[in-house]
């Protein structure tokens, strides 16, 4: 097999030929990912809704550590400002694991709305709670968070072509 037979079946089992409006397999992986991720941030969301007085107990430990503690005022204060917005920050997390979810759904059904669903729901998962967080030590553990997000949005960018 010479080089160019190895790289068109390489490109054949990432989903690089699609016949008969099957899913591709890359987009199969990556849609049973999203499937896990936001099912996992969903439970989170729901979680994080029901438990907001064992969150300030945490907070408080925190607050009562001695004071060269590793966190940082700066680390707990914004913990407190994402308690203070509680309902915004897991509300939107929710909506957009909900949003997600139909997206990859819709994606294996191979309907570019699915894509778009999914960029809108990307979008409001960072947004949110760099909108209320800034960008301060919190904001860059969003960031660094986001790393993933992006990652599938540009994975899933590469698959649109398959998309109706």
């Amino acid at each position: 097999m010479n080089k160019d037979e190895l790289h068109d079946e390489i490109i054949e089992d990432l989903g690089g030929q699609v016949s008969n409006g099957q899913l591709p397999q890359f987009l199969n992986v990556l849609t049973i990912l999203t499937f896990i991720g936001s099912g996992l941030a969903l439970i989170g969301g729901f979680y994080n809704i029901a438990t907001p007085e064992k969150q300030q107990q945490q907070i408080d430990l925190l607050k009562n550590m001695p004071s060269s503690n590793i966190f940082g005022s700066e680390f707990i204060e914004q913990a407190q400002v994402m308690l203070d917005n509680l309902y915004l920050i897991q509300g939107s997390a929710i909506v957009a694991a909900i949003a997600c979810l139909i997206g990859a759904y819709l994606m294996r059904k191979l309907k570019k709305t699915g894509y778009y669903l999914y960029i809108a729901a990307s979008v409001i998962s960072i947004a949110v709670p760099m909108s209320v967080l800034g960008f301060g030590l919190m904001g860059i553990f969003i960031v660094f968070g986001s790393i993933f997000t992006i990652a599938f949005v540009i994975m899933y960018s590469v698959n649109l072509k398959y998309l109706t």
